[in-house]
Parts: structure tokens; sequence; C-alpha cells
């Protein structure tokens, strides 16, 4: 499941990590994993790529960790998403993969299909 949160830029972490942990019924993480880096496609070789969705995906789950990226479909968050969502698809053994994309609003396709108009909008798709 697919969940996200429209959240002002003074929320307080406090009140996020309460949504995720409490609402959402996430585990607290043992692990914090932030990918970072370009939002420009580039190509990986097939090689390069297993080893860094295997690697990525046994840290998270061996360690308890939740991954956080920039929320997009590009560069290196693309990889990202797509080790994520090919462990789901592939195993439900391991245990669940939390990833969180924080992405500003502006950069969110069809976004008003998510608008609400509530201080802090929990909503599922």
């Amino acid at each position: 499941m697919t969940l996200y949160a429209r959240v002002s830029t003074d929320t307080s972490p406090e009140i996020l990590y309460q949504l995720l942990t409490e609402q959402w019924k996430l585990s607290p993480p043992n692990l914090l994993i932030s990918v970072t880096g370009g939002a420009k496609n580039f190509y990986l070789k097939a090689r390069i790529k297993n080893m860094f969705h295997r690697g990525l995906i046994k840290v998270a789950q061996t360690t308890g960790a939740w991954i956080i990226t920039g929320g997009t479909h590009a560069g290196v968050m693309k990889h990202v998403g797509q080790a994520v969502r090919d462990n789901a698809l592939s195993s439900s053994i391991h245990g669940q993969i939390v990833a969180i994309g924080v992405a500003t609003w502006g950069i969110i396709h069809n976004k008003d299909a998510l608008s609400c108009p509530f201080y802090l909008s929990c909503c599922s798709f």
C-alpha cells in the first residue's frame, strides 16, 4: 500500500514521527538510509544495478532501516524505487521494506487529485 501525507513546512518532526509509527503502524527504524543524488537519469549496467538493488534491500532488511529519498521517479531515486518495488513483488518472506520519498509539492504529478483541505492530510491510494 502506498500512503502519503501533505504537510506544511512548519510541521514538527514529532508529529510526522507519530504519524508514521502510530497511525501508519511502521516499526520505529533502527537506521535511516538517505539515498541522495541528482534527478538526471542515467544508465546502470545490469551487474551494477543488481548489486545496488541487492545491497540496498539486504541492508534495509537486516537492520530494520527506513530508506529515505527525494521521492521522484528519476535518477538515483528511480533506482531505489525499482529495488523496493522488485523486492515487494518477488517476496514478502523477509519482511516489509519502508521507503519514504520526500518531494516538494510543486513537482508532484496530478497533485490536484491529492489535495485535501486539512492541515495534515493522510490518505492512501
